[in-house]
């Protein structure tokens, strides 16, 4: 019965009638103080349902598209079709461990998934939230060139739009609300210490400290069978980097596919179907999008 109704619920936001009704319901429910209570429990019932647990206080909207799996579809789908049983799997920049749900349930008990969250007010839920996958290990790290003690900043507006700051004319968060001082070390150092001689997939979301992460791996990138990672310029340009570092990057790493998925630009998904690519046919695509445009960039041997 809880499975059927999960799925139930689950199927709801994707009926194109009970979407319309709930862009309309929802807002009017979220801006009373009884709406949100009643928004609450509905959430605190899915969350105990899929044992799966969100940042309190985190948007509303934001914490229901983690529970119901809504959020970032596209990567979800091209995800589940990737990542097979027996598969190594490293998940940098986890939060509370959305993708690396997903990554656990799909490894199954032969493979091996490692999550990296550097908050301290998050990586308990993260922990919380990986528990039942004895395959499954949270580390409350962040991956960066340098080692040792760093500043995280985390916005106002979201625990997920959290980063670290390795330099002093880094650009820092104007609206931050928290900042926590976190262990850094080299992805290269930690893969080595759990003996990790290859991964197969490597997804990396820390607002803008993909080139960076990507560098501390050193020749260990080469272990890498594929990434998926966070493409979003203004976030790279915070870190003093381009897109056309990261492909750089990747580049001199041995990647020669590459695929935009999730793409949004000025807020919305762009539904066109994606084709693989090279380097240079990803910076031409680039070009012709708006600067604050988000996707994800996949990029493949």
């Amino acid at each position: 019965m809880r499975a059927k109704a999960l799925a139930w619920f689950r199927a709801l936001p994707r009926q194109p009638l009970v979407a319309g009704v709930a862009r309309r319901v929802y807002p009017l429910l979220e801006s009373t103080p009884l709406g949100r209570r009643l928004l609450g429990l509905v959430l605190g019932f899915l969350e105990e349902a899929e044992s799966f647990y969100t940042f309190p206080q985190d948007p509303l909207r934001w914490r229901f598209a983690l529970v119901l799996r809504l959020f970032e579809r596209e990567t979800m789908e091209y995800l589940r079709s990737r990542v097979e049983p027996g598969m190594t799997v490293v998940d940098v920049g986890a939060n509370v461990g959305y993708h690396a749900r997903l990554f656990a349930e799909s490894v199954g008990s032969g493979g091996r998934v490692v999550a990296l969250e550097p908050n301290p007010e998050v990586y308990p839920i993260l922990r919380r939230n990986l528990n039942r996958f004895p395959q499954a290990l949270a580390l409350q790290l962040a991956a960066s060139t340098v080692q040792g003690p760093v500043v995280l900043q985390v916005p106002k507006r979201i625990t997920g739009g959290a980063r670290i700051t390795t330099a002093p004319s880094q650009k820092s968060f104007e609206d931050s609300f928290s900042k926590h001082v976190v262990e850094a070390k080299p992805l290269n150092a930690i893969l080595s210490e759990l003996h990790l001689q290859r991964v197969d997939l490597l997804k990396i979301d820390a607002e803008g400290a993909e080139v960076d992460i990507l560098r501390s791996l050193g020749n260990a990138l080469e272990t890498v069978h594929e990434v998926v990672c966070e493409l979003l310029p203004s976030n790279l340009q915070a870190f003093g980097e381009t897109p056309e570092n990261l492909l750089a990057v990747l580049s001199s790493g041995g990647f020669r596919r590459f695929a935009i998925i999730d793409l949004h630009v000025d807020g919305r998904l762009q539904t066109k179907p994606w084709l693989w690519l090279s380097a240079a046919e990803v910076m031409g695509l680039v070009a012709t999008l708006p600067p604050d445009f988000g996707a994800n960039l996949v990029a493949r041997r």
